[in-house]
């Protein structure tokens, strides 16, 4: 299956077709989406808090999750107790470098912590999916800065994908599920689109597992509109997913709770 087969329309799902024009062609309707420095735009008519929130942030985005600097360093410090890159190998080694199928990885964010693994992924094809397109902006200029040529960049929103039912063979989702306003349906969405004995692979913040950290998340970001709630704790999240998903493994640092499943 290639790209065009994969891809739908999020609200009619009829099939699409993607032009040289920089445009996509929703086959049987007059609807069409822009193609924007190579980047697919499903949701162009979405301009609110959640997205600008993101869209504000992309360019320091990077120094923030890698604390690449003593301020960045000192606020994750006091804000998560850890950084980043404590789970995100853990997480990311989840995947093999021989992978040969399609990887649906949404939220993308700015690529920032995913762009090593891709160089390595030399056969996958991967999609990366964001709301925010500054995130999209960002994650396109470090893929192209590392020579990655088989990733597709797309805006859309988790809670309705444009990509066909039963159609991805790896989906992950890094730092996203806290952000997501309707995490139910997009963990519906995710599984739609998985295949059945597909893998579901990622990380996000969980409550109740310290205190300090749970100050900020609903005092601060929050407000920012960068977290959304409800939040889950790791038992409630274990729960939801023991119905279609085997954990393989699953773990936590501090707050942020990391898992590796298979779809039943």
């Amino acid at each position: 299956m290639d790209l065009e087969e994969l891809l739908l329309c999020p609200y009619s799902k009829n099939e699409v077709e993607i032009s040289h024009d920089d445009t996509v062609y929703v086959k049987n309707s007059d609807r069409t989406y822009p193609i924007k420095n190579t980047i697919i735009n499903f949701i162009p008519e979405i301009n609110d808090e959640i997205s600008n929130a993101y869209d504000k942030v992309s360019s320091v985005y990077n120094s923030m999750l890698t604390s690449s600097n003593i301020i960045t360093k000192l606020y994750n410090s006091v804000v998560w107790g850890l950084n980043d890159q404590d789970y995100v190998d853990h997480v990311l080694s989840y995947i093999p470098d021989d992978f040969d199928g399609w990887i649906l990885d949404v939220p993308a964010g700015s690529g920032v912590f995913t762009g090593k693994k891709y160089s390595n992924l030399k056969d996958a094809k991967i999609i990366s999916i964001d709301y925010s397109y500054g995130m999209l902006m960002e994650a396109k200029k470090l893929y192209q800065m590392n020579n990655i040529q088989n990733v597709t960049l797309i805006r859309a929103d988790v809670a309705n994908l444009p990509v066909k039912s039963s159609s991805i063979d790896l989906l992950l989702t890094m730092n996203g599920l806290h952000a997501f306003p309707d995490k139910i349906k997009a963990i519906k969405e995710i599984t739609r689109v998985l295949k059945d004995n597909g893998d579901l692979i990622g990380c996000f913040y969980v409550k109740n597992k310290r205190k300090l950290s749970d100050l900020f998340i609903n005092n601060v970001y929050v407000r920012q509109r960068s977290f959304t709630p409800p939040f889950y704790r790791e038992e409630e999240f274990v729960k939801l997913l023991n119905e279609n998903y085997k954990f393989i493994e699953k773990n936590n640092k501090k707050s942020i709770f990391y898992f590796y499943s298979r779809k039943k």
